[in-house]
């Protein structure tokens, strides 16, 4: 996993890059650090270089403070 959030932020999310012969499927591990929000539908829009596009889209319902929820582009 490589951390794609700083350490004093709001959330931290992290990134799996799962490589197969047609598609790359990025997985975000993401952990609410707000005691008193509840995060809900979130997804990871990407920008995409020459040569890709982005197919779907998999958004985590909801993310509560401390509980970790995975998303997927």
């Amino acid at each position: 996993p490589v951390d794609l959030t700083e350490p004093e932020t709001e959330y931290s999310v992290k990134c799996i890059k799962h490589t197969f012969s047609n598609y790359i499927v990025f997985q975000f591990d993401c952990l609410n650090t707000l005691n008193d929000q509840l995060l809900e539908k979130v997804h990871i829009k990407m920008e995409t270089s020459d040569g890709y596009e982005v197919i779907s889209y998999k958004q985590c319902p909801k993310l509560a403070y401390n509980q970790p929820g995975i998303a997927y582009t």
